[in-house]
């Protein structure tokens, strides 16, 4: 089994860096669990037209993951990843380009040691797409209508609780004051980058940010 348009038959992705930080409930929580099944969602509704990209290449996604243990029985456990791999996250665009598609699957396994652990993703044996397909309709991972104003009274709360001002994030936004009262009101959508800016601004992880 290869990658899309590659030669790849075995695990290449580094999809954490080994030696980045833990953190409670992320990724260490799921030490030990080899060639599980993960299923992959978009960190955002509009991670297809945001993703990180290089001379107009696509270079990284960030997606949420969730395994499946014992069986392809569900389990709790949710982690934002980072998948770097040039042509597995080629591959992940071909499915993500479809608006109306949000999960893709894979498998996972865990390498190094417990200084240095990472993981690595390989694609889901076509046996068990069903498996994970109807696991993510189970979880009902699409994105509610009201996505943007979701995640935007959310930025509203905590900024207000922080005490920072809209002027002092549209600075770090690098947009007017209006368009930060645009994003708290749900009417402007943000990218991966603005994202991720917000949540550094108020000093807090970005799935706080998110429904």
């Amino acid at each position: 089994m290869t990658y899309p348009d590659t030669s790849i038959a075995h695990p290449t992705d580094i999809v954490r860096e080994a030696d980045a930080p833990w953190h409670t409930g992320d990724v260490f929580s799921l030490r030990g669990l080899v060639d599980a099944t993960v299923l992959i969602r978009p960190l955002s509704r509009h991670v297809y037209a945001s993703r990180w990209s290089h001379d107009g290449k696509a270079t990284a996604i960030v997606a949420d993951i969730a395994v499946l243990e014992d069986n392809n029985h569900a389990a709790s456990l949710y982690s934002q990843v980072t998948i770097f791999q040039p042509n597995v996250v080629k591959a992940l665009c071909a499915v993500l380009d479809n608006p109306h598609v949000f999960t893709v699957a894979g498998v996972v396994s865990v390498i190094g040691d417990i200084g240095r652990r990472a993981w690595v993703l390989a694609p889901l044996p076509e046996s068990l797409i069903p498996v994970a397909a109807a696991e993510a309709a189970a979880r009902d991972w699409d994105y509610p209508p009201d996505y943007d104003a979701i995640v935007g009274r959310k930025i509203a709360a905590l900024r207000s609780e922080k005490g920072l001002p809209q002027a002092a994030l549209a600075g770090v936004l690098g947009v007017m004051q209006s368009g930060v009262s645009d994003i708290e009101s749900g009417r402007r959508s943000l990218d991966l980058k603005k994202l991720y800016a917000i949540a550094s601004a108020l000093s807090v992880p970005v799935h706080e940010l998110l429904p």
